[in-house]
């Protein structure tokens, strides 16, 4: 960055890092800032300010208190954006949501005693999508909990069927926060 935007982003930053009061309790607000700048990273306010909001949201993941537009970083975010209508519709479509059963090994037996389901997402266009991609994504939104509810059905359907075929075997589900 250059000079002018680290000391403007620090006194900008010293002035919501202070302390005030509000009704007799003591309050800090703080801040996060994201920078974009004309002509280098657009020539219209609406462009600037969705850049602005590109190097907000880096700077909040960076958890650092402030970062300047990177179009690298922002080809990422335009694919996440893109991603995001088609994991709704990927949660409707049959087989782009599927599990893949990692064993789960007793080391002094060497006997299976379980298996963890991981998500997988085969989409469409892109092919297989990270876990690391599409699960971060869901997070951030509401789609978390309908991809949970994929997951465990799923999860379950599987479990039914191997204790149809007389196989009991435990099935562990990783479950975001959210």
């Amino acid at each position: 960055t250059k000079g002018g935007d680290n000391s403007l982003c620090s006194a900008i930053l010293n002035v919501l890092d202070e302390r005030y009061s509000a009704g007799g309790v003591p309050m800090l607000a703080g801040g996060v800032i994201g920078i974009s700048s004309f002509p280098s990273h657009g020539q219209d306010a609406i462009g600037l300010l969705r850049k602005s909001s590109a190097a907000l949201l880096d700077a909040e993941q960076a958890r650092q208190s402030f970062a300047v537009y990177d179009g690298e970083k922002d080809d990422t975010y335009r694919l996440k954006s893109r991603l995001l209508p088609d994991l709704q519709a990927a949660l409707d479509a049959p087989g782009q949501i599927a599990l893949q059963y990692q064993p789960k090994i007793d080391l002094v037996t060497g006997a299976c005693v379980g298996v963890e389901a991981l998500a997988r997402w085969r989409h469409p266009e892109h092919g297989l999508i990270a876990p690391g991609e599409f699960i971060p994504l869901a997070e951030e939104t509401a789609l978390i909990h309908p991809l949970t509810q994929k997951v465990l059905d799923l999860a379950l359907m599987r479990a039914f069927a191997w204790r149809q075929a007389g196989m009991l075997m435990p099935v562990a589900v990783n479950i975001s926060i959210r």
